[in-house]
């Protein structure tokens, strides 16, 4: 949970206004050196040479300068109860009835920390989709008051449903939390429609589905529900791009036009590329070590392919866990138990031992999504793919620079290089160079895919172009 923090000595007179200040080095900086807390100071502490001293800088209050607008704390009984439990949670004095839980650093965790203290204090049940629809605490209020408490339940979650173009679908990770996408869709621009695909079992009431053709069949009937007609838009990170490789074959049998499958560092589901349970297992624990956590995602996903690894190797000496279910799917509580004993989860997710309830409708998914990508094997697709990939995952996947989906795409697949590793490629900084890159394959005709795509020799035209050009030359 890292954030960049100004530290701000004022002119003598001069107030400070942080929505302000934060558009005005917006237009400045690049989006990730925007600071997301500014500290007011009479003065800056100085060593005796005259540089700015470090280690006596007041330590972080997370105090946020409300909006200029006089009227911007909360109004109702309600307003009051749920800006509470946002301070508290998000680790800020003051919370406005306008403050925007993603721009206060509201991620997945915190989501589901809020998820869990508003049904204990207030007696509420709320989706984690909620926070994209309703992220204020006004607007969240005026949905608790609405009747029912909650969202309507969609797979189809309106990261951001404004703009002109063609809406891009992109499918949920293995957990099924689409808040990896908050940061892309963002970035993407205001005229990009973008909605988050979520899988049923993610609201803890219906049963997550356990293949991958019955995923992609249902997301279809609620893609449709936004756009009737193609073509279609559709893409996915991780275990999402696998769905959406489905959903695009799937969109095609019924005689609709998919206008791109975009997929995000994700290996193609064939055989050439299917890791040992091994060397998952010990990549899973490699990435444990060298990342932070800042998706709930990510650690339930590396923590269950380690202990469910340790639950096989018991297999031969135990026939199940204390509530029946096979060694091999260990219960939530025995992951979280272990994990914490073994100080593999960090700090600020060890809460999470306490919030249960909230966890095991994303535990539930996790398992029924790894059992669909261990049944499901790729068919031959007849369009296109853009591959957006990092080398890390070149390297990992048999050094193929297609990472197996030569093998599917009979259309052809062209190659975007984006930096970081697969946690990090959609993250910030990272995701700014995946936006700059996706942006432009939004807008193009099917000639133009066509051009843009590779030829068997699994090169770009436009590289070989300039192949060409330099032999010629």
């Amino acid at each position: 949970d890292r954030r960049l923090v100004a530290y701000v000595v004022l002119i003598p007179g001069a107030t400070l206004d942080a929505g302000d200040l934060r558009h005005f080095l917006a237009k400045r900086l690049p989006e990730h050196s925007v600071p997301s807390e500014f500290e007011i100071l009479g003065s800056l502490p100085l060593t005796p040479n005259g540089k700015v001293d470090r280690a006596r800088l007041p330590s972080v209050t997370m105090v946020r300068s409300q909006s200029s607008d006089e009227d911007a704390g909360p109004r109702t009984r309600l307003e009051q109860a749920l800006a509470a439990i946002w301070a508290d949670v998000l680790c800020v004095e003051r919370v406005g009835r306008r403050d925007n839980f993603f721009d206060l650093g509201g991620h997945s965790v915190l989501a589901v920390r809020l998820v869990q203290r508003i049904r204990e204090d207030l007696g509420y049940e709320l989706q984690l989709s909620t926070f994209f629809v309703a992220p204020t605490v006004e607007s969240l209020a005026a949905v608790l008051e609405g009747g029912s408490g909650a969202i309507a339940w969609s797979s189809t979650v309106p990261i951001q449903p404004a703009g002109t173009k063609r809406p891009f679908f992109c499918v949920a990770p293995i957990l099924g939390i689409v808040f990896p996408y908050y940061d892309l869709a963002r970035r993407l621009g205001d005229d990009q429609p973008f909605y988050g695909i979520q899988p049923l079992g993610l609201d803890g009431r219906a049963r997550p589905q356990t293949r991958i053709e019955d995923m992609a069949a249902y997301y279809i009937d609620a893609i449709r529900e936004i756009q009737p007609t193609g073509p279609y838009y559709v893409g996915g990170w991780s275990f999402g791009g696998v769905v959406a490789l489905e959903l695009a074959q799937q969109l095609r049998r019924r005689g609709d036009e998919v206008g791109i499958l975009a997929v995000f560092d994700t290996p193609a589901p064939v055989q050439s590329q299917r890791p040992s349970a091994f060397a998952m297992a010990r990549f899973g624990m490699s990435l444990a070590l060298r990342y932070s956590w800042p998706y709930l995602s990510d650690y339930v996903y590396l923590r269950a392919l380690f202990w469910k690894r340790r639950a096989e190797g018991l297999r031969k000496t135990t026939r199940g866990d204390s509530d029946g279910r096979p060694a091999g799917r260990a219960s939530l509580s025995s992951v979280l138990q272990r994990a914490a004993m073994a100080s593999v989860v960090p700090p600020e997710a060890r809460s999470l031992l306490l919030h249960q309830a909230s966890v095991r409708p994303l535990f539930n998914v996790f398992w029924g999504s790894r059992q669909a990508i261990n049944q499901y094997r790729a068919k031959p697709y007849p369009g296109s793919v853009d591959l957006f990939r990092t080398d890390t995952t070149v390297r990992q996947n048999r050094r193929d620079p297609l990472i197996g989906w030569g093998e599917v795409a009979q259309g052809g697949v062209t190659v975007h290089q984006i930096p970081g590793r697969h946690m990090t490629c959609i993250r910030t900084p990272n995701v700014e160079f995946l936006a700059r890159a996706l942006r432009p394959c939004l807008g193009l005709t099917a000639m133009e895919r066509i051009s843009r795509s590779t030829n068997p020799l699994g090169v770009p035209h436009a590289d070989l172009d300039r192949m060409g050009k330099a032999v010629a030359g």
